[in-house]
């Protein structure tokens, strides 16, 4: 798995995602978090509002599907941490690689960005398109 051993805590990625954010020109840059831990990073950039969660679930499960059965509740608190870090660092290269793209002109924020775009109520138009279902398009003037 990509970035699969990496080290670096997910709070200094967080820190990194907001730095280059911050560079390519976002504004209101906001951090979801639930019991302490952050979750999503919410941000503004030419006029869009976006919103990234870390999935972490399934790196977790991807993580712990690579040990024995006898090994997983051993390293159950290991493996979220490292779950952790690595959806975070993911994130992080796919944010960086994206902002390349908007700064040589490439692309514009909402063509890669797009499905993190959210609504006033912060519901991503993902969300709403899986909410609805394919045959009724998302309106993200909910």
């Amino acid at each position: 798995m990509y970035l699969e051993t990496t080290r670096i805590p997910a709070t200094k990625t967080v820190g990194e995602i907001t730095s280059v954010l911050a560079q390519a020109g976002a504004g209101q840059i906001m951090q979801t978090l639930q019991e302490g831990q952050v979750v999503a990073v919410q941000f503004e950039l030419k006029g869009s509002h976006y919103r990234l969660p870390a999935r972490v679930d399934p790196v977790f499960e991807r993580l712990s599907a690579q040990r024995s059965p006898r090994s997983r509740n051993q390293r159950e608190i290991a493996d979220m941490d490292q779950a952790t870090r690595v959806a975070w660092r993911q994130i992080f290269y796919w944010i960086k690689a994206q902002l390349a793209l908007i700064e040589t002109g490439m692309v514009n924020p909402q063509e890669v960005f797009l499905p993190y775009m959210t609504n006033k109520k912060g519901q991503t138009l993902y969300q709403l398109f899986a909410d609805r279902g394919p045959k009724a398009p998302p309106v993200l003037g909910d």
